[in-house]
């Protein structure tokens, strides 16, 4: 809703917040999921302006990575900035991947870059390990 140019977008570990990112205004924005489970909250639970915001993931914890200018971006569930993975090439998008689910795959200019962090994806409701 009241977004530009929608690009990234996740779900927090128990669906109950939407997550993502409007290329055009360079904003981070969490929509909270209304009762009946196929809408959302009109007016944002919070966002956040970040330069170049684009592709997104979140972990078990449901802290959410966000790639965009300067690196991963790293926010806590309600938006609060951790701080930001460095990455040679401007990153475009990431996700979760590997055996554990441990492991963040960049995509930047011409590259996939691969990180092993201490945090693990989240998975989908019902999707198993």
């Amino acid at each position: 809703r009241n977004a530009n140019q929608p690009n990234g977008i996740g779900f927090s570990p128990d669906e109950s917040r939407l997550y993502f990112t409007d290329a055009r205004s360079s904003r981070l924005r969490a929509h909270d999921i209304l009762g009946d489970g196929q809408s959302v909250s009109a007016t944002p639970a919070w966002e956040v302006e970040l330069g170049g915001a684009d592709g997104l993931t979140v972990d078990t914890e449901g802290n959410i990575y966000v790639a965009g200018q300067g690196g991963i971006h790293v926010f806590d569930k309600d938006g609060r900035k951790y701080g930001v993975i460095d990455v040679p090439k401007r990153p475009r998008n990431v996700c979760f991947g590997g055996r554990r689910y441990n492991q963040l795959f960049i995509t930047a200019g011409n590259s996939v870059y691969r990180l092993a962090i201490a945090k693990r994806g989240s998975k989908p409701p019902g999707a198993e390990w």
